[in-house]
């Protein structure tokens, strides 16, 4: 925190700062694994609110006032669970469809429209 002479900058630069951080570990488990391009292949949807949100977090990263940057920083951060979560579900489906899985990966862009055990 600033102690002398940080004034209302200092305050805005804590709370940015701050909110940086908040969302940054958010960020940590997804990014650990997946990218945002799979998450785009997987689902275009979501793919779109979650950009669109991250577009709004910078907008209040640079001109909101702290309630507003609070605001979108905890909306950010139920964003980076909401595809973690949406990601674990797709690999937890592929997982449990292994020719599936070895199919895209042998044809990437394949569509697998039915599995018939041997």
């Amino acid at each position: 925190m600033c102690n002398v002479g940080c004034g209302t900058a200092g305050v805005a630069m804590t709370v940015v700062t701050d909110a940086m951080r908040e969302v940054a570990e958010a960020a940590r488990s997804y990014e650990s694994r997946w990218t945002l391009a799979a998450l785009k292949l997987v689902d275009p949807a979501l793919f779109a609110l979650f950009t669109d949100q991250q577009v709004d977090w910078g907008k209040s990263l640079l001109d909101g006032t702290p309630a507003d940057i609070r605001e979108q920083t905890g909306s950010m951060v139920r964003g980076w669970v909401a595809i973690t979560r949406r990601m674990e579900e797709a690999a937890a489906l592929l997982a449990a469809h292994r020719t599936v899985l070895e199919v895209k990966q042998l044809y990437p862009g394949a569509e697998v429209i039915d599995v018939q055990s041997a």
